[in-house]
């Protein structure tokens, strides 16, 4: 059986304030991530709603097209991420 470390960044600084280990969640691991890429995404929702609703038929079909390219994108990485996390901590 091998030991539970808490979470480190790649400075060797926690990333969260928990004393023991198992207290964890999969928040502890990637709050930075999700803080930092939250609001980019944010900002990309509300550009593609405001081309949506005020462009014409051209500007909807680039909105779905940039749209579909991220569903994928978010598909392919997503798991990947997570598997490579899991076998890592194997």
């Amino acid at each position: 059986m091998s030991a539970v470390q808490l979470p480190h960044d790649i400075r060797g600084e926690a990333l969260c304030r928990h004393q023991q280990p198992g207290g964890c969640t999969w928040w502890c691991s990637y709050r930075r991530g999700v803080l930092c890429i939250g609001p980019v995404f944010a900002g990309f929702v509300a550009v593609g709603v405001a081309v949506w609703t005020t462009g014409g038929e051209d500007a909807r079909a680039r909105v779905s097209e940039a749209l579909m390219g991220a569903a994928i994108l978010i598909v392919v990485t997503v798991p990947l991420v997570m598997y490579l996390n899991a076998r890592d901590t194997d």
